[in-house]
């Protein structure tokens, strides 16, 4: 007898479930409680409650790239002793960039590599900066140029934001 009360209990439960599974709501309740776990489960996850405001230096600093704040850049600026780079898209760069910075965006760095190659000697110090301290654009132009075999280089981590801003105090 029991196993007669299954069979008339599973049809029922079976067209709820469908009718749940069609809905949207349900849906994406399941597909964030899905990837949440993926990403908890994952070794390479993203952790949701990281401050992430000095990311980048920290990546930065351990892979033995030098991180550098306004002052200094100021000063290098000043004495014309670095090539520094916007690694922010051109567009960005067109709409305002660092006095004297070149654009070097993530598209098509392979043109511009081949474009500023008579700039890139060994000794000089080449800065690369983009939007402010949670964009990695610079320090991922940074190992790209570490790639082609650049050695000295410096992440302007404060970027255009902080550069922006302290301008305009001045």
């Amino acid at each position: 007898m029991a196993s007669l009360s299954i069979f008339r209990w599973f049809p029922a439960v079976w067209f709820r479930s469908r009718a749940l599974i069609g809905h949207p709501s349900a849906i994406l309740t399941a597909a964030a409680l899905l990837a949440l776990i993926a990403n908890h489960l994952s070794p390479r996850g993203i952790p949701w409650l990281k401050d992430w405001s000095h990311y980048v230096e920290k990546q930065a600093l351990q892979e033995g790239i030098t991180v550098i704040g306004w002052h200094r850049m100021r000063e290098l600026l000043d004495r014309g002793t670095a090539v520094v780079f916007d690694a922010r898209a051109l567009p960005d760069y067109d709409r305002g960039h660092i006095p004297g910075a070149l654009p070097f965006p993530e598209e098509n760095r392979e043109r511009f590599l081949e474009q500023y190659s008579a700039l890139l000697h060994q000794g000089t110090l080449l800065v690369a900066y983009c939007s402010g301290d949670e964009c990695d654009d610079s320090l991922q132009l940074l190992r790209f140029l570490q790639s082609a075999g650049c050695t000295n280089l410096a992440l302007y981590a404060g970027g255009w934001e902080e550069w922006r801003s302290l301008q305009r105090e001045r």
